[in-house]
């Protein structure tokens, strides 16, 4: 309640490409707030301020179209949980980027829910899950980057997907518990670069053949 009034919350659907803070890139002109779900909607959303609200979405949530993006500008805190659907859910180039909430992957290919893709420092604060598409990480560090997961990081639905996942030269950590998933080759952690990938938690195997806790198939550590 607020002032004797019921705060509805909204599901709020990208319908241009443009700045998350313009009225003019969301339906009604109004932006996510706090409660409130942003989907993408097949659109570029350039996050160019701190974000507060439930989630953000690239499915179909609120007749979305499963597609678009969340590109986060440096510096920058999203205080929601991030949900890839039909595309990765969340970019980053470079910088410090912090975000408080669970990641979880999606149903589409190369459906990451935070892709790190250059130079940035992601942390994230909270458990993240891989999805049932081909590459569909919860969180994929390509290239010289950092990301950090605070939570734990569990192998998900689909079939040869890591949840949390290093490629080059870059590093992940994760403190929490690193647990492989129910079907195969879906680890908790894979390594598949030269960087390190550094757990501190227990690490558990999962229910099939590879899906290990944790598994270094490169010439990291």
């Amino acid at each position: 309640l607020l002032d004797g009034a019921i705060c509805v919350m909204a599901n709020r659907l990208a319908i241009a490409n443009g700045n998350f803070s313009a009225a003019g890139t969301w339906t009604g002109g109004i932006k996510p707030g706090v409660g409130d779900i942003g989907l993408a909607n097949n659109f570029t959303v350039t996050v160019d301020e701190n974000v507060t609200c439930s989630s953000l979405r690239t499915d179909t949530t609120g007749g979305a179209t499963a597609a678009g993006v969340f590109a986060v500008n440096a510096g920058l805190t999203i205080n929601a949980n991030i949900v890839a659907g039909g595309s990765s859910c969340v970019t980053v180039a470079s910088g410090n980027v912090t975000i408080n909430g669970t990641v979880t992957g999606g149903s589409g290919s190369v459906a990451r829910g935070v892709a790190n893709n250059g130079t940035g420092i992601v942390t994230v604060n909270g458990n993240i899950l891989s999805g049932s598409g081909t590459n569909a990480q919860a969180c994929y560090n390509v290239t010289t980057g950092t990301i950090t997961v605070v939570g734990n990081s569990t192998g998900g639905p689909g079939v040869n997907v890591a949840s949390l996942q290093n490629v080059a030269g870059g590093t992940v950590n994760l403190t929490g518990n690193a647990i492989g998933g129910a079907l195969a080759a879906s680890p908790g952690v894979l390594n598949a670069g030269s960087g390190p990938a550094n757990i501190t938690g227990t690490v558990y195997g999962g229910a099939v053949a590879n899906s290990y806790g944790a598994q270094n198939s490169s010439t990291g550590t």
